[in-house]
């Protein structure tokens, strides 16, 4: 969502309602019964499910905190969808699951909140994929403030040629939704270049996602900390007091300086400086000047690992056993995945595509960016079993060996 800084809001509870208007009369059973038949009803109506339709926009306005819940039935003879959540303004995250309507934060098998238009591919072949017939496609929808949105699911009969096909002439499906309204791919069959043209309509845009009504107006915006949207005014300036700045570090220089504006922290577009550092390797701030994002990306980490199967390995090998380069773990395309870093905090995931093993297979693996090829392992060499740390140790004997004989 939009709100960098801000905690996720995405479970809400039905109020209780008012003792008052229960009627004169009322015993404590026929009071507490009232009650509970209103507390029922309001939670129905809260989790009413709705239905979509292929290539159908379902177009709604969300409140902050609301939920708003979803199916979609996938037929046997469809080998892959598309989901496309537009907001035309505001914010709307959506979860979606195989596994059981309503899905949470907390069972979500993806989750799509980043700011602007979203898609997501979900392929049959997928490991995440429905098992069982009839296949639904369980969605909710989290207003994180108050949205105007459409949300549309195509059926993909050709997924590994998606990326290169046109949707209209002179439109290539790659180029959609990048912010800009394109003539060309303001069709339904572009779904109106992915939303670009819907957006401008309404809204005015300094960058993809950053209405500029967006711009000091209190809140630090990550679609707006960019060098179009001016690093969102004044608005994370706060954010970079006590971080200090990786741009003037990687510079000789410190940042910690009191109520300077926000571009003295900037290193990236798009990473914020709180970030920095924070345990997590984003994508954004995983280059130089931002010092690849501290030591969340493991940059330079040595290729020493201990366990058979590789699940501490932090090393930069980013090519498989059969020659594929990987994809990023943060990335869903051409291959949409669960192996995040929200799932698995602690495996090294992140804004990289070096190889790892978060779920305990045989070795480290990675998706690839072949279309085809799903994933594979990569050669990363042999465990150390006597433990890295003691590696390092007898590096450091042998240091001292050479200083001794000089």
């Amino acid at each position: 969502g939009r709100h960098s800084s801000s905690p996720r809001r995405l479970t809400r509870t039905a109020p209780a309602p008012s003792r008052e208007g229960l009627g004169p009369g009322m015993g404590a059973p026929m009071a507490l019964r009232a009650c509970l038949m209103c507390t029922i009803a309001l939670v129905s109506a809260a989790r009413a499910m709705m239905t979509l339709e292929p290539e159908v926009f379902a177009s709604k306005v969300i409140k902050e905190d609301e939920l708003q819940y979803f199916k979609f039935r996938i037929m046997p003879s469809v080998p892959a969808v598309k989901v496309m959540l537009i907001p035309v303004y505001g914010d709307a995250d959506l979860l979606l699951s195989f596994n059981g309507p309503y899905p949470s934060i907390n069972n979500a098998t993806w989750v799509m909140d980043e700011v602007g238009v979203e898609e997501l591919l979900i392929r049959r072949s997928s490991d995440d994929f429905c098992q069982f017939e009839p296949c639904f496609l369980y969605m909710t929808v989290s207003g994180y403030e108050l949205t105007e949105y459409k949300l549309i699911i195509y059926n993909i009969a050709s997924p590994e040629t998606i990326n290169t096909e046109f949707c209209a002439p002179g439109c290539a499906a790659f180029d959609l939704s990048d912010g800009v309204c394109d003539p060309k791919c303001n069709t339904t069959q572009c779904t109106y270049d992915a939303g670009d043209c819907i957006i401008s309509q309404k809204t005015s845009l300094c960058a993809p996602g950053c209405p500029t009504s967006w711009i000091n107006d209190r809140t630090c915006d990550e679609a707006c900390y960019n060098v179009e949207c001016k690093w969102d005014g004044s608005d994370c300036a706060h954010q970079g007091r006590g971080a200090g700045s990786a741009a003037a570090k990687a510079d000789g220089e410190g940042g910690d300086k009191k109520g300077a504006s926000a571009s003295v922290f900037a290193c990236a577009d798009g990473c914020l400086p709180e970030w920095i550092g924070d345990g997590e390797c984003d994508e954004a701030c995983n280059t130089q000047k931002c010092l690849f994002d501290g030591d969340d990306c493991h940059h330079g980490h040595h290729e020493c690992f201990s366990d058979p199967r590789g699940r501490d390995y932090r090393g930069t090998v980013s090519r498989t056993e059969k020659g594929y380069t990987c994809q990023s773990w943060a990335e869903q395309f051409p291959h949409q995945h669960a192996r995040t870093h929200a799932n698995f905090p602690d495996a090294g995931l992140g804004g990289h595509n070096h190889c790892r093993n978060p779920d305990g297979e045989m070795s480290p693996y990675c998706f690839t960016t072949d279309p085809v090829m799903r994933w594979d392992y990569c050669d990363v060499g042999s465990p150390n079993l006597k433990g890295c740390e003691e590696e390092d140790d007898d590096d450091d004997d042998d240091d001292d060996d050479d200083d001794d004989n000089d």
